[in-house]
């Protein structure tokens, strides 16, 4: 855990109370430490759900994390934790302003502060752990398909570049396909358009591209359920995800019935 004298420095920074070459030096920092960084990016996120503030953009971190820590944020348990913080910060101020010259208090004020971020961190990774969505979505179980006109390279193209997650080539791989593929498009193309929305975090879109893989005649069309049910989790719709996993396990031939059942069981928990 990092020292008290660290977070007051966090503190500082984030809420515009450094010079200007105090906050140049801290962003060195920043950039050199990947361990503080990592701090700052959650202690962001943290002042962002208290003060309902859009923040300044000092830190990027990976979508997927930030999605996950907003989602415990919003949690029960995270509320009681920002509750804390929250007090905390404000005890910290207070004292502050009454008596800078009281180091021992300021000290242990900072140092329950950091205590308190370090539990969100610790119930966070927890519950990353049993994250549903993480636990079931496999890469290499993601379709292949063929065309018959002379699109195979696009979609080889639109697939490669999923793979190494530039989704908007891929999207664009993938329209382009639909536009002039005039001998039938593969269906199962809709799973690929459909998790890149979800990945650009437009869930109506990625729905709506599975159901178009649904309401096809596709003999893998229950794919498309799998996929809803997938989605609805990564976006914490349990209730919908509850309401497709049910269509699922009407019939045992549905695409991953098994996984399915095993996933309302966790659910039900």
């Amino acid at each position: 855990m990092m020292e008290g004298e660290t977070y007051k420095q966090i503190e500082r920074f984030l809420s515009g109370a450094m010079s200007d070459t105090e906050m140049e030096q801290f962003q060195k920092e920043i950039l050199s430490n990947s361990a503080l960084k990592e701090e700052v990016a959650l202690y962001q996120s943290i002042n962002f759900h208290i003060s309902e503030k859009v923040a300044d953009d000092h830190i990027s971190y990976d979508s997927e994390y930030k999605r996950k820590l907003e989602e415990y944020i919003r949690s029960e348990q995270g509320k009681k934790i920002q509750a804390t913080l929250l007090e905390e910060k404000q005890r910290y101020h207070n004292k502050l302003s009454q008596d800078k010259s009281n180091k021992s208090m300021l000290y242990y004020i900072l140092s329950t502060a950091a205590a308190v971020v370090f539990v969100i961190v610790f119930f966070f990774m927890k519950n990353s752990d049993k994250d549903l969505y993480t636990d079931y979505y496999k890469i290499e179980e993601l379709p292949s398909f063929t065309s018959r006109s002379g699109n195979s390279s696009l979609l080889a193209s639109a697939k490669s570049n999923f793979k190494s997650k530039q989704f908007d080539k891929s999207l664009s791989n993938f329209k382009e396909y639909v536009k002039n593929d005039v001998e039938g498009v593969d269906p199962l193309i809709y799973i690929y358009t459909g998790l890149i929305y979800s990945e650009k975090n437009q869930l109506e879109k990625a729905i709506e591209q599975f159901t178009f893989l649904e309401n096809s005649d596709d003999i893998d069309n229950s794919r498309a359920l799998w996929y809803k049910v997938l989605v609805y989790l990564k976006f914490d719709k349990k209730v919908e995800a509850k309401k497709v996993l049910a269509f699922i396990l009407k019939d045992p031939n549905n695409y991953k019935y098994k996984e399915a059942k095993e996933i309302l069981e966790k659910l039900k928990l």
